[in-house]
């Protein structure tokens, strides 16, 4: 069984050396929240890749498929709780638990999850409502067969004209090119639509495509106020050790100089 973060996997794919491997004894790998990457995987690999779910707070993962899923679900989906774990998906704003197919805020309980982070009561209670559920603050929705689909963090919203928008949906519109190898999208502030629509994106080894190439690009899949006002070419997005990336990274170096943040930005990006 092979596990690794995104960046691993990212890493592996990009090596040269990955066309000389012997895949034959890999039963299956595992990639957490990375449904583009896992279908990567499993054709590099020739093995099942599952999409999964989890985080630090619940002791890792806690939400997966089965060898027995289809592609669909091993890959679009997380699958569905491990033993022992519930989960219940709650309106964002009544906290009452939705239909499926309808989207909410995944709150978890099991014996994985935190009791609760170390000297820091106030945080703590923040993160568990009044019943001992597990706040993940992340947006998902179930389908008719009980498997939860992960549709990206609600913090990480912006809303563009009024218009909600999902960085997800932008990041995986943007990560279809076949020059991207990774890309993050955010919102930052504007005068005139209250926010906009920045992308960095990472491309692959070697690979050559302009600005606006990847806005037309991301135009075939996405409405209009969707595209990104602004996409960055940098050499390396900025991750944590565990593959996430660090938005708030991106989103300085557009006030300080580059050098300082470790974030090696391209040429001025072409305005809308």
């Amino acid at each position: 069984m092979v596990y690794g973060v995104p960046t691993t996997y990212i890493d592996q794919l990009n090596d040269p050396a990955i066309d000389d491997i012997d895949f034959a004894k890999i039963r299956f790998a595992i990639t957490p929240l990375a449904p583009d990457l896992s279908r990567r995987v499993r054709a590099k690999f020739r093995a099942p890749c599952l999409n999964t779910y989890g985080s630090t707070e619940t002791a890792s993962t806690v939400i997966m498929p089965t060898l027995k899923d289809t592609v669909d679900v091993a890959v679009g989906t997380v699958g569905r709780p491990l033993d022992g774990i519930h989960a219940v998906i709650v309106d964002e704003v009544t906290g009452r638990p939705v239909s499926d197919g309808s989207r909410g805020v995944l709150l978890l309980r099991g014996p994985s999850i935190m009791l609760g982070y170390h000297n820091d009561p106030v945080a703590t209670a923040r993160a568990f409502n009044g019943e001992g559920w597990f706040r993940t603050g992340d947006v998902v929705r179930r389908d008719r067969k009980g498997n939860i689909v992960f549709i990206g963090r609600h913090s990480d919203h912006y809303r563009v004209g009024g218009e909600l928008v999902d960085p997800v949906e932008v990041e995986t519109a943007l990560q279809t090119h076949p020059a991207v190898q990774r890309a993050a999208a955010a919102g930052v502030p504007d005068d005139r639509l209250g926010q906009v629509g920045y992308a960095w994106v990472q491309l692959c080894s070697g690979a050559e495509v302009t600005v606006e190439d990847l806005k037309a690009h991301s135009a075939r899949a996405l409405a209009a106020f969707k595209v990104p006002r602004e996409i960055f070419l940098v050499v390396e997005l900025p991750t944590t050790p565990s593959g996430k990336v660090q938005k708030f990274r991106l989103l300085g170096a557009l006030e300080a100089p580059a050098a300082d943040l470790d974030v090696d930005l391209d040429t001025e990006p072409n305005h809308a």
